[in-house]
């Protein structure tokens, strides 16, 4: 879930690749709706805190609305709004990670090769139950960058093309 890595180890295999204008464009969008579900089920504007998303999800889980979100809803707006709300705590930015298990999106430090899967975390929650964690990434989060930026064997990040 959270990954930073000292050059030459190998979680150093992956790569963080920008993402395009429009993908962007796209996340941002899912992070609306993310917004929106929160709002629906919390009341309220926001910004809402990890704890509270895990409180949201706990409550969708228990709806038995007939008009209750597919959980595959749930994982990507609530992915993107969490890994909106990383990226304005911590300086962080979306990108993707690339590696020899696939390509998947992640909030990265803008300086540090320090980042986070929010859809997965948000997908453990949801799909697993893993609920009352999402704070927990936060803090452990914050603390990784905290070591990665005392620390000169930690790699800065080498942005290829595009807008990270």
């Amino acid at each position: 879930m959270i990954f930073g890595w000292a050059k030459g180890t190998a979680q150093g295999d992956g790569e963080i690749l920008p993402i395009s204008p429009g993908v962007l464009s796209d996340l941002r969008k899912q992070t609306e709706m993310g917004r929106a579900f929160l709002r629906r089920y919390l009341g309220g504007a926001g910004p809402f805190a990890p704890q509270q998303i895990d409180d949201t999800i706990i409550l969708w889980s228990r709806s038995s609305a007939d008009d209750k979100e597919r959980s595959s809803e749930v994982t990507e707006q609530l992915g993107c709004y969490f890994g909106e709300y990383l990226a304005e705590k911590l300086d962080l930015e979306w990108a993707l990670y690339r590696d020899v298990r696939g390509t998947d999106f992640c909030v990265v430090h803008k300086s540090v090769s320090v980042f986070s899967f929010p859809h997965s975390a948000i997908f453990k929650a949801v799909a697993q139950g893993r609920t009352n964690a999402l704070a927990e990434v936060e803090v452990t989060l914050r603390q990784q960058i905290v070591e990665a930026l005392s620390n000169p064997a930690v790699e800065r990040r080498r942005v290829r093309g595009g807008d990270a």
